[in-house]
């Protein structure tokens, strides 16, 4: 790819722990340089997609999210992430799966297909039949839809039933690398655990980890310091043999 495009969505409320995770993001895009970050959110979001139904403002935030990361996708090409996201460095290695294939999606618990990160070109056929389902489920049900309807059970359901589709696509089991706790453990194992824990998380190939909404729902009321500064398995260390999984760098930048 040309233009390396990343692309996030977000409306409501602006958490603590999300506005750290989007500081990161820039933080390791090299301010814009290594790649053009993308933030979508009601102001802008006819910029980036064409034909919004007249229900989407109905949509809970995350079926508005599940509806724009695919139709960006599909037209740009470039990478999803949600905004519960954690960089660790630099996502080079992740868009050269964008450069020498089609693109790369990943496992939740080595087993479902999960659509909160995932990476195509523009205009491949998977992208192209998952935005024709998208839109044909949400239009018969008029946005009325359940949790993974168009997300994660829609990407199982063309996996086993057209794979030709996934042809050319890098699968990661999650658990192996950037998705190494699952979501109903995340809260548990990122901020509950001692700080020890953070050993049991780290994996030898791990640009990014995928926190899930508990966590940051989790730390709401506390500040940037507080966070950054905490005893969690996700906060930061001064030692820098071990500052792989967690926000040093950031810390020693913002404060």
């Amino acid at each position: 790819m040309e233009q390396r495009n990343l692309y996030l969505y977000w409306v409501g409320e602006e958490y603590t722990l999300i506005t750290i995770l989007r500081n990161l993001i820039y933080l390791h895009s090299t301010n814009g340089i290594g790649y053009k970050i993308h933030l979508i959110n009601e102001k802008n979001i006819r910029d980036y997609v064409e034909d919004i139904p007249s229900y989407f403002s109905s949509l809970c935030p995350a079926h508005q999210a599940d509806f724009v990361r695919v139709n960006v996708i599909c037209k740009y090409g470039g990478i999803w992430m949600d905004s519960d996201t954690l960089v660790l460095n630099s996502l080079d290695s992740v868009f050269e799966h964008l450069d020498r294939n089609n693109g790369f999606f990943i496992k939740q618990n080595n087993q479902l297909l999960w659509n909160g990160v995932f990476g195509s070109r523009a205009n491949t056929p998977i992208m192209i039949e998952w935005k024709k389902r998208i839109r044909t489920l949400l239009d018969a049900n008029m946005g009325k839809i359940g949790w993974c309807d168009i997300g994660n059970d829609m990407l199982e359901d063309m996996y086993h039933k057209t794979p030709h589709l996934y042809e050319n696509y890098t699968i990661f089991n999650g658990l192996n690398n950037v998705y190494p706790v699952n979501w109903d453990k995340c809260e548990r194992e990122y901020i509950d655990e001692p700080y020890e824990h953070y050993k049991e998380i780290i994996r030898e190939y791990q640009p990014f980890i995928a926190l899930v909404n508990y966590v940051y729902k989790r730390l709401v009321g506390k500040t940037e310091k507080e966070i950054l500064e905490g005893k969690m398995p996700i906060t930061p260390t001064e030692k820098k043999n071990e500052t792989r999984l967690f926000i040093f760098i950031y810390l020693k930048t913002m404060f």
